[in-house]
């Protein structure tokens, strides 16, 4: 092993510019506690044994008692026991498989129905395993209730005009009651026919029907609150043409499925005028006229919002609360990518493992608040010096990896070492305190013929801990084989 001790060593100090006295903060995750609580949607989390963790008071409400007072139970204690037996299904489905999942479900409460729908999303830990579930669920009663009195004023049209033709074949004997109940049955359907028009033009969803050529023949006024477009605008227009054109191969799919009497709800995007996308769910019947198809009817929902949703708990699920960097499962998977990359063009990679020097002390003496703010600056200093295509990840505590991509040589990645050096050792003002900071960082180099994404971090890590054992404040290189004590030149 080659040591090198650096030109100026210091250790970690700080100086105070006046009397500091410890005031209490919120801690780094409060900031999405109190965004969790400011959403309308009732939030739960539960842990792998489906008790429940933490609820938003939303969620609380429903059984009049206080979030804290959900916490320790389960489903068996909220809800009658068939409901609880699915919701546990449905939670260990969505561990088993990984993946988030959406479902809706009607229930009888005081003796009435209830439709919700939910998000149930798994939860891992920093090293990627699953630990739970964290679930978003809203109340649509409102929106089934006018589909369900839709398809009620549908029938009961139909039936009205079924039965009205059958007395007008009967009664044909005198001209004057014939003409006489024609004028009755045609109040009635005009009355049942505004009644109809009056639900059409006022649900939120948007009602459309298409021609054979699948022309909008005719679009509710809804359409105009989704987006920019007015119902006039589409009306006589090709409805592909409002379709993004990856879903096009899709849309064609699905109405050869009702060709064969298959009309499952399905998700799509639709382009705005401005170009702008929404996401939507729509369901669609095939319409006769004189036993010949005559085109289409269907409902359209706009579910941009739950979209973005979606995305924004992903996002918090694949990237660390306090710095806002990837965590270790998003970390491992973009190492995955990069190897693939290095294959394919015969590159090097490389990972910088690193942690900061006496980080404990900090927090012993300034408190655990100033040592998320600390955490937060490096983070910012560490995304302001690489590359790209390059990704900096905090993996818990005082510990960040940086992934350097497509290199050509090793001392390209030395350079960044010594970078990083550098720009954590510039001073770090938080308020009245000034911190000097400095960090031991290993590297570990692979080739497009050694690609075993674990291993390396392995040994960065080894490396990293060869420095901390001999001068702290520098970095060094694996070179040896793995084990417990592998050959590693270090520089300061």
């Amino acid at each position: 092993m080659e040591l090198k001790k650096p030109e100026n060593p210091e250790k970690h100090k700080a100086t105070t510019r006046k009397t500091r006295t410890n005031r209490p903060g919120p801690a780094g995750d409060d900031i999405y506690r109190t965004l969790i609580e400011s959403l309308p949607q009732k939030i739960f989390y539960k842990n792998k044994d489906l008790v429940y963790v933490s609820c938003n008071d939303n969620f609380a409400a429903d059984f009049n008692i206080s979030a804290d007072n959900i916490t320790g139970k389960t489903d068996y204690d909220l809800y009658p026991r068939e409901r609880a037996d699915r919701y546990r299904a449905e939670d260990l489905r969505v561990m088993d498989a990984g993946k988030t999942e959406s479902t809706e479900e009607c229930y009888i409460r005081d003796g009435r129905e209830y439709y919700i729908q939910t998000v149930i999303t798994p939860v891992r830990d920093s090293g990627g395993i699953i630990i739970g579930v964290f679930g978003i669920f809203w109340d649509i009663t409102a929106r089934k209730i006018v589909e369900l009195e839709l398809d009620k004023y549908r029938k009961d049209l139909e039936r009205q005009v079924r039965e009205r033709t059958t007395q007008l074949s009967e009664i044909n004997v005198k001209l004057e009651a014939e003409v006489e109940e024609h004028k009755l049955a045609q109040e009635a359907l005009i009355e049942s026919e505004e009644r109809y028009r009056g639900l059409v033009e006022n649900i939120n969803d948007i009602i459309y029907t298409l021609d054979i050529n699948g022309n909008v023949t005719y679009i509710s006024p809804a359409v105009e609150r989704m987006g920019s477009y007015k119902a006039s605008e589409l009306t006589g227009q090709p409805f592909s043409q409002f379709i993004y054109p990856d879903d096009l191969p899709e849309l064609m799919k699905r109405y050869g499925d009702m060709l064969t009497g298959r009309t499952e709800p399905w998700e799509c995007r639709m382009l705005e005028k401005d170009g702008k996308i929404r996401y939507v769910r729509t369901s669609s019947r095939l319409v006769f006229k004189d036993g010949k198809i005559a085109g289409t009817t269907g409902l359209l929902i706009d579910i941009t919002e739950n979209k973005k949703l979606e995305r924004k708990l992903a996002d918090m699920a694949a990237h660390d609360f306090l710095t806002g960097l990837p965590n270790r499962a998003l970390l491992h998977d973009r190492i995955n990518v990069a190897m693939a990359q290095a294959v394919r063009k015969n590159r090097k990679l490389a990972v910088m493992v690193m942690d900061l020097d006496h980080f404990k002390g900090i927090n012993d003496e300034y408190g655990h608040l100033t040592g998320d703010k600390l955490l937060q600056n490096v983070a910012s200093r560490l995304t302001g010096i690489i590359r790209k295509g390059d990704t900096a990840a905090r993996l818990g505590g005082d510990e960040f990896v940086l992934l350097l991509p497509d290199l050509k040589e090793v001392e390209e990645a030395m350079e960044v070492a010594r970078r990083t050096l550098d720009v954590v050792a510039e001073p770090i003002v938080l308020g009245d305190i000034v911190l000097h900071v400095t960090t031991s960082i290993g590297v570990a180099v692979c080739s497009a013929n050694d690609m075993d994404g674990e291993a390396l971090l392995k040994k960065a890590d080894a490396a990293m801990y060869e420095v901390k054992n001999a001068s702290r404040n520098g970095y060094a290189l694996f070179s040896g084989p793995a084990g417990d004590n592998p050959s590693v030149v270090i520089e300061a």
